[in-house]
């Protein structure tokens, strides 16, 4: 009972903050603490004695009334006597929402990725010149300012619409772009401009002596 009582004005106290009118508050509480706890262990009666089976659809202002049309042709069904045991009266009709637009474009339920997989890493297709320079990370880090930024998706060699770093092996220098097409094609172009195209960030500095 003692336990009962902290727990029911740690209740009380709750609702009060939550600002749930003191006698709502107060009333519901006295009940609660009237009532008989071993009778509420005791399973319930459906309180609806209702056997009707229900006929779940999604919602449209369109379609007839569902509901009529299987009332005018229960005879039909009733004339079988295994249909009539499964349906001793008409189905009954229930609505739930029909998909709308929001739900057609966008998933509620978000595929999440093994944690094994989060991060960049080679491709290891056994014709791509890329991997041996990919580095397999989860993470990447200025190192300029030490500032840190978690890969939140999978990303290799073949990975389109990405922000990539490249870094100097010599002297850790960073750069940082962006590309529509895939890594691999992107990081070819930088390669080829280093002999074709000089003045550009990432040319002037693998050019140097």
């Amino acid at each position: 009972d003692a336990e009962l009582d902290n727990h029911l004005q740690r209740l009380e106290q709750t609702f009060i903050d939550r600002e749930y009118p003191d006698k709502l508050v107060k009333d519901a509480i006295a009940r609660a603490r009237s009532t008989d706890r071993q009778q509420l262990l005791q399973r319930s009666p459906r309180a609806n004695g209702n056997s009707a089976v229900n006929l779940t659809v999604a919602f449209n202002g369109s379609v007839p009334n569902i509901s009529r049309i299987l009332n005018r042709h229960y005879t039909i069904l009733s004339q079988s006597d295994r249909m009539k045991e499964i349906f001793s009266q008409p189905p009954r009709v229930s609505y739930r929402r029909a998909r709308n637009i929001q739900d057609r474009l966008a998933n509620a339920k978000i595929n999440k990725l093994p944690e094994n997989n989060i991060g960049c890493h080679p491709c290891n297709a056994s014709r791509c010149q890329i991997c041996k320079s990919m580095q397999a990370a989860n993470s990447a880090e200025s190192t300029n300012s030490n500032y840190r930024v978690n890969i939140n998706g999978d990303f290799n060699c073949n990975s389109s619409n990405v922000v990539y770093l490249l870094q100097c092996n010599e002297c850790n220098a960073q750069y940082i772009g962006q590309t529509a097409t895939s890594f691999r094609t992107r990081f070819n172009n930088h390669k080829s401009d280093v002999a074709k195209k000089p003045n550009l960030p990432v040319s002037r500095h693998f050019s140097k002596p």
